[in-house]
């Protein structure tokens, strides 16, 4: 409901929320914590695993696209 009211914040906030399936999928794929953590720190709403992985999703606003997709391609991603 929050996603289709245009309310990112609060979709964000209920995707991080995930706490019951993302904690045994997210050490599937190896390079999550860095991908979320360097969205996070560029203004990301929410970072998640489609399914069980390994497509990574970034939730961020398109103004701070340029900046996380630009600080995950300096560290190879």
């Amino acid at each position: 409901a929050a996603l289709l009211a245009g309310d990112m914040v609060t979709a964000g906030q209920a995707i991080e929320g995930d706490l019951f399936h993302e904690r045994y999928r997210q050490n599937l794929v190896r390079e999550f914590a860095t991908i979320k953590q360097v969205a996070k720190e560029n203004g990301a709403y929410a970072t998640y695993l489609s399914g069980a992985g390994p497509t990574v999703m970034v939730l961020a606003s398109h103004d701070k696209m340029p900046a996380i997709k630009a600080e995950l391609q300096k560290q190879s991603f």
